[in-house]
């Protein structure tokens, strides 16, 4: 009996151990997410992005992978202030979602706004790396 409480112990601390290196991993994903936006960084920004993502932002069309990199290249968005909060994630398999609010504050086309979204992250394991595949952010209310 006693060795099976530390067999249960053990998987438990491993689980417990295991979520918090998740969160970890995710939140670094998050702020190099944060400093590509700041420093307007398109190599940093293609190598978080999967071929295949889907960027849905408020008052925009939704956008490839191919079109928000040439959106960036073509008009570079001036950030001051991009940061994320009130993380939550959870791991499926080969899938994380993450979601929690953003605070912005931009220039663009000389004209300047300051943003805050709630979004979600969808992270795909692929050839060992995580990949957004999916980024979806509305407009946060304020309260």
């Amino acid at each position: 009996m006693h060795r099976f409480l530390l067999i249960v112990v053990s998987f438990f601390a491993s689980i417990a151990s295991a979520r918090a290196d998740d969160r970890a991993m995710f939140e670094e994903l998050e702020s190099a997410w944060n400093e590509a936006h700041l420093r307007g960084d398109v190599a940093a920004l293609d190598a978080l992005w999967s071929h295949d993502v889907t960027i849905i932002v408020p008052g925009m069309a939704p956008m490839t992978k191919h079109d928000a990199l040439a959106l960036w290249k073509s008009a570079p968005v001036m950030i001051s202030k991009y940061q994320s909060g009130g993380l939550a994630i959870r791991r499926v398999d080969k899938f994380s979602i993450v979601t929690g609010t953003i605070e912005r504050s931009r220039s663009f086309n000389g004209r300047s706004a300051n943003d805050r979204w709630r979004f979600t992250k969808i992270y795909q394991r692929q050839r060992g790396d995580w990949k957004v595949i999916h980024f979806h952010a509305s407009a946060l209310e304020e309260q």
